[in-house]
């Protein structure tokens, strides 16, 4: 007998008064399978069950998609709608989606193991920068130290 609760919740077999928080809790031996090594399961569980509680959007999303978008998350190894920003569980209407943040990216790019290191920041209108594309191509860019830099124009 299969006991992933998402199956049960795509099936139907889920019964109606299973709250997201107990739909959390069911899921708590897939989300150990499903976190890296190393990242905790226990912890990412309380993390999204207090996403849930803080969020009545996110109440209103179906079990089915919440539970599938936050499992992409613990795959991932992110934590969702923290103040780490790495991972968001966004509601649109009753479906909840998971969208990867900037500090997600990069955490991913450097446990890959490829990256020696990784930089990045804005450039405002003031600062000076020099980009070329292609082969060999450049980004050189100096912040203006003194004064206004201006409305940020790219990021990088």
């Amino acid at each position: 007998m299969d006991k992933s609760i998402v199956k049960k919740a795509k099936s139907g077999a889920l019964a109606t008064k299973t709250t997201v928080i107990d739909a959390i809790d069911r899921q708590l031996p897939g989300f150990m399978d499903a976190v890296p090594k190393g990242f905790d399961g226990e912890r990412f569980a309380r993390v999204c069950k207090t996403v849930v509680r803080e969020s009545p959007a996110l109440q209103q999303c179906s079990i089915q998609s919440l539970l599938g978008s936050l499992m992409v998350s613990a795959q991932l190894g992110l934590e969702p709608n923290t103040t780490l920003a790495e991972a968001h569980i966004i509601p649109y209407g009753n479906k909840a989606q998971f969208q990867m943040g900037y500090r997600g990216l990069i955490k991913l790019a450097w446990n890959s193991g490829h990256i020696v290191s990784i930089d990045y920041d804005k450039i405002c209108e003031n600062d000076t920068y020099e980009y070329s594309k292609g082969d060999g191509g450049t980004l050189k860019h100096t912040q203006l130290l003194a004064g206004d830099r201006g409305n940020t124009v790219a990021y990088y």
